[in-house]
């Protein structure tokens, strides 16, 4: 309060965050946005699971004007846990100073 008070920001600090989880980080962000998330290397790896092509089946996620979108709302739990054991697609490469999208 006394940084705000002196008219300092208030951020003291933050992570930097790179490579895969910088990915599922997107794909968290934007799977709860209504517009949904742009194509991507976490997109192409969560519709290549067995549990995300039964997402797509059962129509909780869809893909609308190419982009992922979560189309059952209150599933979105169960999306994210997929999103979550995703496992980075065969030559990523996690160095921060690759562009890997």
């Amino acid at each position: 309060m006394e940084r705000v008070e002196r008219g300092a920001s208030p951020t003291s600090g933050g992570d930097r965050v790179v490579g895969w989880d910088r990915e599922i980080d997107r794909l968290f962000v934007g799977l709860r946005r209504s517009a949904g998330v742009a194509p991507g290397p976490g997109v192409d790896a969560l519709l290549d699971t067995p549990g995300g092509d039964l997402l797509l089946r059962e129509r909780v996620i869809e893909l609308l004007d190419g982009r992922l979108v979560v189309s059952r709302p209150l599933l979105t739990d169960a999306v994210h846990r997929q999103v979550l054991d995703l496992d980075p697609p065969d030559g990523w490469d996690e160095r921060t100073n690759v562009d890997n999208l």
